[in-house]
């Protein structure tokens, strides 16, 4: 049964000790996951291109979240931003999936400031290395 994506929490941890920090206000997380891209392999005897996957690539993704300047833990995760640290994610899906991996930030920035909107802002990172994904046991 499909299921609407309200009530996903997207959390991080910086560092490997602790535990990991609902990031409040998120608006939109972007996809999550990793892609293999095509490596060429034809011999020169060969008249159709032939390929594998190469190696894994993470996601580059755009966390955005309602600009909250008294939440300590929005600060936290700004300042990581800030400072180009690589942080633990955690994202719970409302179907019980998880999905964590590293993510190295990359940028922080305030987004366009709009009359009849929330202000939002937003911290570009990237997936490193693998992502765990874990299913609820039916």
């Amino acid at each position: 049964m499909a299921i609407i994506g309200a009530g996903t929490k997207f959390k991080y941890k910086i560092g490997e000790a602790g535990t990991f920090t609902l990031l409040p206000g998120v608006r939109s997380i972007g996809d999550t996951g990793q892609e293999s891209p095509l490596v060429e392999t034809t011999p020169l005897d060969k008249t159709s291109k032939e390929y594998i996957a190469g190696m894994k690539d993470g996601d580059e993704k755009d966390i955005m979240f309602n600009y909250e300047v008294g939440d300590a833990a929005q600060k936290t995760f700004r300042d990581a931003a800030k400072a180009s640290q690589t942080v633990q994610i955690e994202i719970e899906y409302p179907n019980g999936v998880t999905a964590t991996f590293n993510f190295v930030l990359l940028s922080f920035r305030v987004m366009n400031p709009e009359s009849e909107a929330a202000l939002q802002c937003a911290v570009k990172g990237k997936v490193s290395g693998d992502v765990t994904w874990a299913e609820p046991t039916p």
